[in-house]
C-alpha cells in the first residue's frame, strides 16, 4: 500500500488486502488507544488520591490551556499535511512534499515561540494583580514550555498519517509519553522526594512530552521517503495559507466543543469541579477512541479515493466503517452504563456523584459514532469551510449553554451543554456531506445510491 496507494485502493484484486490492512491498522490503533486509556486512568487515579480533586483540577486546567494555545500554533497545518502529503505521495511530487514540510514546521515553530512569550507576559500581569492563584500561575508557566513540542508533534503526526503510517504517527504520544509520566510519578513516590503538587506534576508532564517528541522526530526521519529528503523544495505558500485558515478555524471550533466546558467550569465553579468533571468524562474516552481509531486510519484513504473519483467505493468504506464503530462502541458502553457508580468510586468516594454525568457522556459518544466521520470526509475532500460552519454552530451553542447552565447545575450543566453542541454539529455536517458529495456518512447509508448519480453537481 505504501508503494502504490492509488492502485491498492482501486484495483479489485487488492481490495481484499486493503480491507485486511485497514482492519489491522484500526485494531492496532484501537489497542494502542486502550493502552493510553489504561495509562491515563492509572495516572488520574494516582493523582486524584494524592493531590486531590482541586490539585488535579489545577493540573488539568493548565494543560487544557496549552491544548487551546496549540491550535493557533499549529494553524490547521496538521490537517493540511494529512491531505496534501497523501496527494503528493500518490503523485510522487517529492519537491512539493519537501517544501510543504519545511514551510509548515518553520511557520508553526515561529508562532509557538511567539505565543509562549505573549502568554507568559499576560499570565504574569494577571498574577501580579492577584487575579490568578499562585499555584495555577506556576503550573501554567511550566505547561507553556511544552507548547512548541506539542505543536511540532501535531505536524509530525499529520505527515506520518499522510504517508499511511497510522499507528507509528501516534505511538510516542500514546505509549512513551504517558508511560514515562507514570514511571516518573512512581519514581517520585518510591524515592520519597517530597510532597507532590500540581506544579511538579505539570513539570513531569512537560519532560515526558519532550522525550516523546524527540522519539517521534527520529522515527519520521527514518520513514520519510528518500526522494522527499533530497528533492529541491518547491513552495505554494499562497494556496497552503488559503487552506490553512479554514482548517485552523475547524480545529479551533472542534476544541471549543471539546474543552470549553472544562474552561468555563473552572472559571465559574472552581478547579475542584474541573477535577471531578474531567475524571468522570475521561472515563468514557474509550468509547470515543473507537471512532478516533477508524478516523485516523481512514483519513488518507478518503483523500486518495476522492482524488481518484472513486466515490462509490468511498461510500462503501465509510458506511462499513461507521457501522463497525457503532457496534463496538455500544458493546463497550453497556458495562460502563451498568456499573458506573462503583467504577467511579475508584477515583474516590466523592466521584460517585458523577454517575449521571457519566451516563450522559456515554450516550453522547454513542450518538456521535452513529453519525460517522462526516467532519473527516468534508475535510479530506476540500470542503473544510462547511466543517467550520457546522462545528462553529455547535461550539456557539455549547458555549452559550455552558454559561447558562453551569451556575445553577455545575458539572451536570457542563455535560448537558457539551452534549447539545455535539448534537447540533453532527446534524449539520451530515446534511452537508449529503449535499456536497451525494454520500450518507451515518451508519444508515440511505442517501448514497440516489445522490451518487448526481455526482458533484451540488458542489
Amino acid at each position: 500500500m505504501l508503494e502504490k496507494p492509488a492502485e491498492t485502493l482501486s484495483s479489485p484484486v487488492s481490495r481484499r488486502s486493503f480491507r485486511l490492512h485497514f482492519a489491522r491498522e484500526a485494531v492496532l490503533f484501537f489497542v494502542m488507544k486502550i493502552g493510553l486509556v489504561g495509562l491515563m486512568f492509572v495516572i488520574s487515579v494516582m493523582l486524584t488520591r494524592t493531590i486531590g480533586a482541586a490539585g488535579f483540577g489545577v493540573y488539568v486546567y493548565a494543560t487544557t490551556w496549552i491544548n487551546l494555545l496549540v491550535l493557533p500554533a499549529v494553524f490547521g497545518l496538521d490537517q493540511l499535511l494529512i491531505r496534501e502529503v497523501a496527494a503528493h505521495f500518490q503523485a510522487r511530487e517529492w519537491g512539493r512534499m519537501r517544501g510543504l514540510l519545511n514551510w509548515t514546521n518553520r511557520t508553526s515553530l515561529r508562532i509557538s515561540l511567539g505565543l509562549v512569550g505573549a502568554a507568559a507576559l499576560i499570565a504574569s500581569l494577571l498574577a501580579f494583580r492577584g487575579l490568578i492563584a499562585r499555584e495555577i500561575y506556576a503550573a501554567f508557566l511550566a505547561a507553556l514550555l511544552m507548547l512548541p513540542f506539542v505543536a511540532l508533534t501535531r505536524l509530525r503526526q499529520g505527515t506520518l498519517r499522510g504517508l499511511f503510517r497510522i499507528v507509528p504517527s501516534q505511538l510516542p504520544e500514546a505509549v512513551i509519553q504517558p508511560g514515562l509520566l507514570l514511571a516518573l510519578l512512581l519514581g517520585w513516590f518510591w524515592l520519597d522526594t517530597g510532597e507532590l503538587n500540581a506544579v511538579w506534576v505539570t513539570g513531569l508532564h512537560v519532560f515526558s512530552t519532550a522525550v516523546a517528541f524527540f522519539v517521534g522526530a527520529v522515527w519520521l526521519a527514518r520513514v520519510l521517503p528518500a526522494s522527499a529528503k533530497t528533492a529541491a523544495p518547491t513552495y505554494d505558500t499562497a494556496a497552503w495559507r488559503a487552506s490553512a485558515w479554514p482548517l485552523l478555524m475547524y480545529s479551533s471550533m472542534q476544541f471549543m466543543n471539546r474543552r470549553i466546558d472544562t474552561l468555563l467550569l473552572g472559571a465559574l465553579d472552581g478547579t475542584a469541579a474541573v477535577g471531578l468533571y474531567t475524571a468522570v468524562v475521561r472515563s468514557t474516552d474509550l468509547l470515543g477512541f473507537v471512532l478516533v481509531a477508524i478516523n485516523s486510519v481512514l483519513a488518507p484513504t478518503i483523500a486518495t479515493l476522492y482524488n481518484s473519483n472513486s466515490l462509490e467505493r468511498l461510500q462503501k468504506v465509510c458506511t462499513r466503517s461507521a457501522r463497525a464503530a457503532l457496534a463496538i462502541t455500544v458493546v463497550l458502553a453497556i458495562p460502563l452504563l451498568m456499573f458506573g457508580r462503583p467504577f467511579l468510586t475508584i477515583f474516590g468516594s466523592d466521584f460517585a456523584a458523577g454517575q449521571t454525568v457519566l451516563n450522559l457522556s456515554a450516550a453522547a459518544r454513542i450518538f456521535n459514532t452513529f453519525f460517522g466521520m462526516q467532519a473527516l470526509i468534508l475535510t479530506m475532500t476540500g470542503f473544510e469551510k462547511d466543517v467550520v460552519l457546522g462545528i462553529g454552530a455547535g461550539a456557539t451553542l455549547n458555549t452559550v449553554l455552558n454559561l447558562l447552565l453551569i451556575p445553577p447545575l455545575g458539572v451536570m450543566g457542563a455535560a448537558i451543554a457539551s452534549t447539545s453542541g455535539m448534537l447540533c454539529w453532527n446534524v449539520i455536517l451530515a446534511a452537508r456531506v449529503v449535499q456536497r458529495l451525494g454520500m450518507d456518512p451515518t451508519v444508515l447509508g440511505l442517501f448514497g445510491r440516489k445522490r451518487r448519480a448526481e455526482g458533484l453537481a451540488d458542489g
